[in-house]
């Protein structure tokens, strides 16, 4: 089926929340080798599974550094600063909805009294980033851009 300009790729998307969530299972793996380190008195098999989680760990670093250097390469190739602002907030550093609105409208004198007409913003923001993000990845594709 052939794509109009109204059906919007989901590829950004996928990509950036792919990142988001490695994100998330490096920090649990983290915190489970940090717990398994700390105990006073590991059993054999406590060992044997920081022993795993270390190799794990390591390895999902390496990813996310990785990912993080093409995530960032795509990110740039937005023209908005606001609009990569969002995307680097929401994915990269994993922040809340609302956390994004306040950093970018907090300043404004009537924020706290509109604070659903300024998320409704942040998402329309979000919503254009991840639309244009699609376009130069469908332009990487096409061979008119590298990346």
């Amino acid at each position: 089926m052939a794509r109009t300009e109204n059906t919007r790729d989901p590829r950004s998307k996928a990509i950036l929340s792919s990142f988001s969530d490695l994100l998330r299972d490096n920090d649990v793996q983290l915190k489970r080798l940090e717990r398994l380190m700390t105990l006073q008195t590991p059993t054999a098999s406590d060992q044997m599974i920081a022993t795993l989680l270390e190799r794990t760990v390591k390895e999902g670093m390496a990813k996310e550094k990785e990912m993080r250097d093409k995530v960032e390469k795509l990110v740039n190739q937005l023209s908005d600063p606001t609009e990569r602002y969002v995307v680097r907030l929401r994915y990269l550093d994993l922040a809340r909805w609302e956390d994004i609105g306040y950093a970018l409208f907090g300043g404004n004198g009537d924020y706290t009294g509109f604070k659903g007409p300024y998320l409704a913003k942040t998402f329309r923001i979000h919503s254009n980033a991840l639309r244009h993000l699609d376009a130069v990845l469908d332009a990487v594709d096409r061979g008119t851009i590298t990346i």
